[in-house]
């Protein structure tokens, strides 16, 4: 089983974070909203007035959780990384594929076609949820875009030409939303 481990954001201003045992309690104005296991994330990143109890930040540190946190707005203030442990043959081996064009293309394929996944799944979940039968052929449309460019990924001669594919994926994504909706607090399509 692959143990991916997750990001927690938080942004509600006024937030408390603690551990409770080894979990992580999430309260807002001393009500708890959400608990959950703390191994379960990698690291934690907080916007604005977020506070952590002292237990919780020492204990991402032993555990070499990350934590970060960014002004209200997301501008970078500080980051806490504990002790690294890892394999160094797999450094090298890292290393070694940045030397390696063709291994650096390789692995350049699979972050893009993930990337252009999730985006196609974004726009596929829009589609079904648009208010309105005329908000879906846009999302449709770039989701259908998407689909063709990660098949396109496979086939890409260099990185030049995986970034022409990605490039022309994300003009079609953020072709089919047009607008910010404060009230729903997404962005609308055309």
């Amino acid at each position: 089983m692959k143990q991916i481990l997750n990001t927690l954001y938080v942004q509600t201003q006024g937030t408390y974070l603690r551990l409770d045992h080894d979990t992580l309690q999430v309260e807002v104005e001393r009500e708890k909203v959400l608990q959950m296991p703390l191994h379960h994330l990698g690291g934690i990143t907080v916007f604005g007035n977020v506070l952590l109890s002292p237990f919780l930040i020492h204990r991402c540190a032993e555990d070499g959780r990350s934590l970060v946190w960014l002004t209200e707005y997301g501008r970078f203030k500080a980051r806490l990384a504990g002790t690294t442990t890892g394999n160094v043959l797999l450094r090298q081996a890292q290393h070694q594929s940045l030397s390696d064009p063709l291994a650096t293309l390789a692995i350049a394929r699979y972050i893009v076609a993930g990337k252009l996944q999730n985006a196609r799944n974004v726009l596929m979940r829009a589609a079904r949820e648009a208010d309105t039968e005329g908000d879906r052929p846009p999302l449709v449309a770039a989701a259908q875009v998407h689909g063709e460019a990660i098949g396109n990924t496979e086939t890409a001669a260099d990185l030049e030409q995986l970034r022409g594919i990605e490039g022309y994926a994300a003009k079609a994504y953020f072709g089919a939303f047009t607008g910010w909706s404060p009230k729903s607090g997404c962005f609308c399509v055309s």
